[in-house]
């Protein structure tokens, strides 16, 4: 029997989705403005198991734009304060917590038994690794990047070309963003994450591309 907490998502969504989600598992890669966004999404949508990977702790500059944080999370890790925060919204959850870099000895074992993998990385050099390796255990990703007012969601499949990401930070690192920015592409990545676990709907394979400001809005 499902209960009351997830009767919107069953009229929306149909009860045999819904049980879908209940037994998928979903690996979130950053738990930071994307991260925490997707995750909040996730766990109140039902996604049964997810795993959570960050080595960082919260500073003040990520209030502006990093739902997860607070005054009161400042020196805490974020897969900490992601992991408390999900339980309390659905206790039934798990929670595979890695406090740790998402590098080339780490990648493969948080990767692994993933239905879905979310880039919420802010760099390329570990993006490229997880597109890598997500392609060898043969894992969808949906890929994210924001700047600014900009944004861009994709979802790649294993059989697909893997982009040549540059070896350098993302723009969000000299350039800045905005949490509306961030929330309105992560609740995009949430959702892409669902149709991949439910087989419906049309995926972002094409990809979303964003701007805010400009009130531009394409699927390229």
């Amino acid at each position: 029997m499902i209960s009351k907490q997830f009767e919107k998502n069953v009229m929306t969504l149909g009860k045999e989705n819904q049980i879908k989600l209940f037994h998928s598992t979903v690996s979130i890669v950053g738990m930071g403005g994307l991260g925490g966004f997707v995750l909040e999404h996730l766990v109140r949508l039902g996604v049964g198991h997810i795993k959570i990977v960050d080595k960082d702790i919260f500073e003040e500059s990520n209030l502006n734009r990093q739902i997860l944080s607070d005054n009161n999370s400042l020196g805490k890790p974020k897969v900490e304060i992601a992991k408390i925060k999900a339980k309390n919204i659905n206790k039934k959850i798990i929670i595979d917590s890695f406090e740790t870099e998402f590098n080339e000895d780490t990648a493969d074992k948080i990767l692994k038994g993933s239905n879905v993998a979310v880039d919420a990385l802010d760099n390329n050099n570990s993006r490229s690794l997880l597109f890598r390796v997500a392609k060898s255990l043969g894992i969808p990703v949906v890929h994210a990047a924001v700047s600014m007012t900009s944004g861009e969601v994709k979802v790649f499949f294993p059989e697909d070309k893997i982009i040549d990401f540059k070896k350098n930070k993302g723009t969000e690192e000299h350039m800045g963003v905005i949490s509306p920015t961030v929330a309105i592409a992560a609740s995009i990545q949430a959702m892409e994450v669902v149709k991949i676990l439910t087989n419906k709907g049309n995926v972002l394979k094409k990809g979303f591309y964003f701007d805010l400001m400009d009130n531009f809005y394409s699927v390229i």
